[in-house]
């Protein structure tokens, strides 16, 4: 086991070759095999091409998450930063737990297309409908796979929103 008392990184073996060499889950488990003289099962096409196809949403997401980010902190974000702060959210918070905005239906679209990320691969990644609409157009709360939340030095697998209540066009209904 590992732990870093300056960013507070910490786990096992796997989880230290991994960020110290900047490899994926498969990659770590494979060079430690091949250090310490253990077999290793070699990865099937089909197990390849699902970790891709799971690194390339990963990658999906972390575009959208950045977008989200800058979002809230935008011109275009001030509705959606007045509603935390309405919510006794500080900013620190919004900011260590990677708490967005959404802007428009078309906003996160443009963004993605603009980084080469088509239609397609959005709706794959479950930021599209089939339609191409955006599923966070109001205010987005990033989610990591295994927690509530989104850990600070995690990286995101998945998002999802609600509506601001009174602004942007959202309903005005009570909580």
């Amino acid at each position: 086991l590992f732990y870093c008392f300056g960013c507070h990184a910490g786990g096992d073996a796997i989880a230290f070759v991994m960020r110290y060499d900047g490899l994926d889950f498969h990659e770590a488990t494979r060079k430690l095999a091949q250090e310490f003289g253990l077999p290793f099962e070699a990865e099937t096409t089909a197990e390849r091409t699902q970790r891709k196809t799971l690194e390339a949403i990963g990658n999906i997401n972390d575009y959208a998450l950045a977008f989200f980010e800058h979002s809230l902190w935008s011109k275009e974000g001030k509705a959606a930063r007045d509603y935390l702060a309405a919510r006794g959210i500080p900013e620190e918070f919004a900011q260590q737990w990677h708490l967005g905005f959404g802007e428009t239906d078309a906003a996160l679209e443009r963004y993605l297309h603009a980084k080469k990320i088509s239609a397609s691969q959005a709706t794959k990644a479950g930021l599209l409908s089939d339609g191409g609409r955006s599923l966070f157009s109001r205010q987005a709360l990033p989610l990591n796979g295994n927690l509530p939340l989104i850990a600070p030095s995690e990286r995101q697998s998945a998002a999802t929103g609600l509506p601001l209540r009174g602004a942007i066009g959202a309903p005005n209904d009570s909580d």
